[in-house]
């Protein structure tokens, strides 16, 4: 019975963990199969953060894949073999600084799957990561001094 147990993991990475306004940041996304059975149907979810100017992805997969994450939120791979692994990369450029409060924005992402197997994953531990965007902000004014007599 234990032969046949499927088994995946998920996991997902960023290359920068802190950032500026503009920066562009790497998202990896790897899925595993790590059981003893090929996997259907591996659908990958990931909403991205609302904070980038543009997004794109490459998706190296052992099989036919539909979808985008950029563009729908999420990916199906076909079919995923035992021992097997699928790549998406997702470059992800932050909004420029005029478009991003002042302060430290944490742009947080997380990655969530599925398959026709099994709906949870083996490990859950890895599936999100956090980069922080540091908009440094200074104010400038002018003051200006007036008189309403010149002689008093």
């Amino acid at each position: 019975e234990k032969e046949c147990l499927p088994g995946y993991d998920v996991e997902k990475k960023v290359d920068k963990t802190t950032a500026k306004p503009g920066d562009t940041i790497k998202y990896t996304i790897i899925a595993k199969n790590t059981g003893k059975v090929d996997l259907t149907n591996v659908k990958i979810n990931d909403k991205l953060p609302a904070y980038y100017s543009e997004a794109s992805e490459k998706v190296d997969a052992p099989s036919k894949v539909t979808g985008s994450i950029v563009k729908d939120g999420a990916i199906t791979i076909e079919k995923l073999p035992v021992g097997k692994t699928a790549t998406i990369t997702i470059t992800y450029k932050i909004k420029a600084a005029k478009d991003m409060v002042c302060g430290d924005t944490n742009i947080v992402n997380k990655v969530t799957s599925s398959t026709d197997q099994s709906k949870n994953e083996t490990n859950v531990n890895n599936n999100q990561v956090t980069t922080k965007v540091e908009r440094t902000c200074s104010y400038s004014y002018d003051l200006v001094k007036t008189v309403d007599k010149t002689t008093a």
